[in-house]
């Protein structure tokens, strides 16, 4: 039994750092941030197909509150890394004074 949950968690940690090698290696940070991203819309994909299914008249629904999670997380990655920087820039190039959520 000890083996087979170290081989799962083996195969799960080499999974994850799959993951993240694939999304650190993007070239942009737009595509940094949208494949961080992505497994709300791989899990969207599924909800859709099963809902599609069982209750069609929600498929909207779920595409909707899907959408709005996505949003959320690329928001919330690129107020992590990249705002900063973003508001940077803005200042270096004499640009009026960004907004943040905090002003």
């Amino acid at each position: 039994m000890y083996i087979r949950k170290s081989r799962t968690g083996g195969i799960v940690g080499l999974g994850l750092v799959v993951f993240l090698l694939w999304t650190l290696l993007a070239a942009k940070p737009e595509l940094r941030i949208e494949r961080v991203c992505r497994p709300i819309q791989w899990s969207q994909n599924v909800a859709e197909s099963i809902m599609g299914l069982t209750l069609p008249r929600l498929v909207t629904s779920v595409t909707e509150s899907f959408g709005r999670v996505e949003y959320g997380c690329q928001y919330s990655v690129w107020r992590l890394f990249y705002e900063k920087k973003y508001i940077e820039e803005q200042r270096r190039m004499g640009l009026s004074e960004p907004t943040t959520a905090e002003n």
